[in-house]
């Protein structure tokens, strides 16, 4: 998808993926992975600088990678998890 960023917790055979549409002045940059299924990806607008972040978890069927993985990540105000 050439008019998309993707960003994946993994190179090989990833669980989860953001795609990110090439936006002027948009930054997108992954600041946090774990294993082949979560991933944290911070978004910088550029009209106004604002950041948010977006967490991808996926964990289907299996609860327990997603509660270890909670407690240890500290969560910013504006976030959006999926």
């Amino acid at each position: 998808m050439s008019s998309f960023d993707t960003f994946t917790p993994m190179p090989v055979k990833p669980r989860c993926v953001t795609y990110v549409c090439h936006t002027p002045g948009l930054i997108a940059t992954t600041t946090f992975t774990a294993m082949d299924s979560f991933l944290d990806t911070t978004i910088t607008t550029p009209r106004d600088g604002k950041t948010f972040t977006l967490f991808k978890f996926y964990s289907p069927g299996r609860r327990e990678p997603l509660a270890d993985i909670l407690p240890a990540i500290k969560l910013p105000t504006d976030c959006i998890l999926m």
